[in-house]
């Protein structure tokens, strides 16, 4: 049998003339001709190389564009001086908002508590590294256990904390509350007006020795030890005084009730006012912490996470969730002091961070690769072509604004740097004191460089992005800022806010007030006046 020659490839009837016109002699053609072939073969050119470079940017993207242009669900109605009820698309209208991990009992689902977190973690084996020393969970839940018992043959009715370092001793406190029904008070300052009748411990360092003994705390219990053996006072005891820590400890087994899913968990003493926290305060912002990435970007096992401390309880908080985030998915965690967080990246795929430190702390770079790589993110594509090696396993970073931004403040061009040198994924969170969790995040493929909004007086320059999955928004009217024109005050509604006076929370439905001034823009997107600060 013969070989059959195989039939050509069949090519448009557009690209064999423009083949055509380039492969005739320019001798064999008039000077009018020639030049008329020219602009025909370069406006060709443009066209073909403008399909290509749209098609291949389009392929690239993570999301259609226009997905970025409607990133919240927006109320039918509305309140007068109030706009529509703004919340993200993850949790639309009519659909129920995160209030937790909806754990399956009894053919019902509730929302889980940080007992059920705390016994994940155990059955995960997960790891806790606080700087260099590593505690497994089953050592931390043996020292927590030890403790309990001290707390409870003395029989303490309050459990004080003035601490703004020493993480892995606030990380056994809370978890001491969540394995027993103590409630935890956090104490900012001017802890002498907390008073009460009943036995109170305090748990602080020598640093802040001379203010906790002007309150009226039965017991006082240093966690680090004093610099000298003086006896100051018969109420100071040191934490390596008790001798806790009990090896032969029995293996913790958690018994559920379900008031356990609604007690109050951490009050927050500040200037003077107390705030309350119970447990859908956190594991609704876990569960929403979890459930707000796509599957391909989930956390995982495989997963290891970085975080830290701060002097701002806020960020604390929003430290705790992250943590108690990866004891759900079994992932070990690894606390730091913030100036280190940026040279131990080479073995970390997550990163907590605070929005001030994380530029500051970034290398300067200034190249080809570089401009071009925040190029390519500002249009939508994710890229690593400018990616540091010593950056190379992060894959993901939170950032938290902890306080109001000012003109300094990174912008989401200084974001695409980061992006660009450590080719990783950057999620913004807004903070806001006496709520736990952000109240508002952007969307992790919104690599859009925006200028933000001028609207008739007033500039809103900074993306804050769509509410918490947890949560809704509304702004209302303030000053010369209308909610007509989208533009106003903030509010906030959620299960994540801390609760001062619970009469007054229901009078106004719920919602909590903030200082934030900002504007809804069409694409569903919370923008800030930062000139209001």
């Amino acid at each position: 049998m013969g070989l059959k020659t195989a039939d050509p490839i069949p090519t448009p009837a557009f690209f064999r003339t423009y083949i055509y016109i380039l492969s005739i002699s320019p001798t064999l053609l008039g000077k009018e001709t020639r030049m008329f072939l020219i602009l025909l073969s370069s406006a060709l050119t443009y066209v073909i190389c403008w399909f290509g470079y749209t098609f291949l940017l389009h392929s690239y993207r993570d999301v259609d564009p226009l997905v970025l242009y409607h990133q919240s669900s927006v109320a039918n109605t509305r309140k007068e001086g109030e706009t529509a009820v703004y919340r993200s698309v993850d949790t639309p209208h009519g659909i129920d908002l995160v209030t937790g991990l909806r754990i399956s009992w009894k053919y019902k689902l509730r929302d889980g508590n940080l007992k059920d977190i705390w016994k994940l973690g155990i059955n995960h084996n997960s790891k806790i590294t606080f700087g260099q020393e590593e505690y497994s969970m089953d050592s931390l839940t043996k020292t927590m256990q030890a403790l309990s018992n001290y707390i409870e043959s003395s029989q303490f009715s309050c459990i004080g904390v003035d601490l703004s370092q020493y993480e892995w001793f606030i990380i056994i406190l809370t978890g001491l509350c969540s394995l027993r029904d103590f409630t935890l008070h956090f104490h900012e300052d001017l802890i002498e007006t907390y008073t009460s009748t009943e036995p109170k411990v305090i748990f602080t360092s020598f640093a802040y020795l001379d203010r906790v003994l002007k309150s009226d705390f039965d017991t006082i219990v240093l966690v680090d030890s004093p610099p000298c053996p003086l006896v100051i006072d018969s109420r100071v005891a040191t934490f390596s005084s008790l001798n806790l820590i009990n090896e032969n400890a029995e293996e913790y087994e958690y018994t559920f009730d379900l008031k356990d899913d609604t007690r109050n968990l951490l009050v927050q003493h500040s200037q003077g006012d107390a705030f309350t926290y119970n447990q859908r305060c956190f594991v609704s912002s876990i569960s929403a912490l979890l459930q707000s990435l796509p599957t391909e970007h989930e956390w995982s096992t495989k997963d290891r996470l970085l975080t830290t401390f701060t002097n701002d309880i806020t960020f604390n908080l929003n430290s705790l969730v992250k943590i108690f985030g990866a004891l759900v998915t079994g992932i070990n965690v690894r606390i730091l002091p913030p100036q280190k967080l940026i040279s131990e990246l080479d073995n970390s795929t997550i990163l907590n961070i605070p929005d001030n430190l994380l530029y500051q702390l970034m290398p300067k770079r200034n190249s080809f690769l570089v401009s071009r790589s925040r190029w390519l993110f500002s249009k939508g594509v994710f890229n690593k072509i400018a990616e540091l090696p010593s950056f190379r396993p992060l894959r993901l970073i939170y950032t938290s604004i902890l306080e109001p931004p000012s003109v300094s403040s990174p912008f989401s061009s200084s974001y695409n740097y980061v992006q660009a040198i450590t080719g990783a994924r950057i999620i913004n969170e807004r903070l806001y004191e006496h709520i736990v969790g952000p109240i508002v995040k952007t969307n992790l493929f919104d690599y859009r460089i925006t200028g933000g909004f001028v609207d008739r007086k007033h500039t809103f320059p900074r993306k804050l992005g769509v509410s918490a999955n947890n949560g809704e928004l509304i702004l209302r009217d303030y000053q010369d800022y209308s909610a007509d024109q989208k533009e106003g005050k903030l509010s906030v509604r959620g299960f994540n806010v801390g609760i001062k006076d619970i009469d007054e929370f229901r009078k106004d439905d719920y919602w909590t007030h903030t200082d934030i001034v900002g504007k809804f823009g069409g694409d569903g997107v919370l923008y800030e006046d930062i000139a209001t600060h």
